[in-house]
C-alpha cells in the first residue's frame, strides 16, 4: 500500500481552510479531503471538523472481516456525526454560523475502492487513462446536466464555485457512494484548488510520469501554483495492490 496527502494555501489565499489524511486501519487503505468554507476560521474549523471526526468514526468502526455494505453504513454514519458536529457548532458560535465544507472519502482494499462524497472535491481513478468517479455537486454541474452550458463555459462561469451540498450547513446530508475496481491503479483525491486550476489532460499527464506518489503530488501542487495558485490546494493519492476481492454490492 502506497499512500500520500499533501495540502498547501495557495498563492493568494492567506488561510488555507483545505484538510485532508490518509492512513491505513485494519486492511483498509484510506483518504480524506475536505474543503471548508464560511468566511474567517469558519472553513478551516469545518474542514478539520470534518477530517477528524470521519477518521476517529473509521478507526473505531472499521474491522478488518467487513464487507461492502459494512463499509457503505460506516461512511453514512461518519458524514452523519461529522453533520451533526460542525451544525450543532456553527449554531452555537456566531462568529462561525453558515461555516460548512465539501468532503470525500476513498477507501480501498483487496482492489476494490468505495467512494464517499458531498460538494465538488473530486475522486479521480488513474489507469493510464484518468476517470473522474465522483460528480460535482455545484450549480455549473445542474446547468451542464440541464444543457444550458457546456463544460469547457463551465470553467470561466460566474458561479462555477457555488457547490450545492456541504457537510455541517444543514442538520442532515447523505453522501454520494461509488465504487472502482482499483487493482494496479490509483485513485486522486482533490480540493478544487487542483482540479478547477489543472486540466484533466494534465493530471494524466503527471501521473503517467510514473513518479513516486510523494513527488507525483508535490508536482501536482507545484503546476496549480504555476497558472496562479487562486485556491488552497489538497492532493490525497492512494495505491493498493491486492489479489483477492470482496464483492461491492449497491
Amino acid at each position: 500500500m502506497e499512500f500520500v496527502s499533501r495540502t498547501d494555501v495557495g498563492k493568494i489565499r492567506e488561510e488555507n481552510q483545505d484538510s485532508a489524511c490518509a492512513f491505513v486501519h485494519n486492511g483498509f487503505l484510506i483518504g480524506i479531503v475536505a474543503d471548508g468554507m464560511g468566511g474567517h476560521n469558519g472553513g478551516a474549523q469545518a474542514s478539520k471538523m470534518a477530517v477528524d471526526c470521519v477518521k476517529a468514526y473509521l478507526l473505531e468502526q472499521l474491522c478488518i472481516d467487513d464487507d461492502a455494505d459494512a463499509v457503505i453504513k460506516y461512511l453514512h454514519g461518519a458524514y452523519a456525526q461529522a453533520t451533526e458536529m460542525i451544525f450543532a457548532r456553527a449554531q452555537k458560535e456566531t462568529e462561525l454560523r453558515g461555516m460548512g465544507t465539501t468532503l470525500t472519502v476513498a477507501l480501498l482494499r483487496d482492489g476494490k475502492a468505495i467512494v464517499s462524497n458531498i460538494g465538488d472535491s473530486r475522486a479521480y481513478l488513474f489507469d493510464g487513462e484518468l476517470k473522474q468517479l465522483t460528480v460535482d455537486q455545484t450549480w455549473v454541474q445542474h446547468l451542464i446536466d440541464s444543457g444550458e452550458i457546456t463544460r469547457e463555459q463551465a470553467k470561466t462561469h460566474p458561479h462555477r464555485h457555488v457547490i450545492l451540498k456541504a457537510v455541517g450547513t444543514e442538520a442532515e446530508v447523505v453522501p454520494e457512494i461509488y465504487t472502482a475496481d482499483v487493482t494496479g491503479k490509483t485513485i486522486l483525491l482533490c480540493s478544487d484548488g487542483l482540479s478547477g486550476e489543472v486540466e484533466d489532460v494534465q493530471l494524466k499527464e503527471i501521473l503517467g510520469m510514473q513518479k513516486d506518489l510523494a513527488q507525483t503530488a508535490d508536482i501536482m501542487i507545484s503546476c496549480a501554483n504555476a497558472v496562479g495558485g487562486e485556491d488552497n490546494i489538497t492532493v490525497v493519492l492512494l495505491c493498493e495492490k491486492s489479489k483477492r476481492n470482496y464483492t461491492v454490492k449497491g
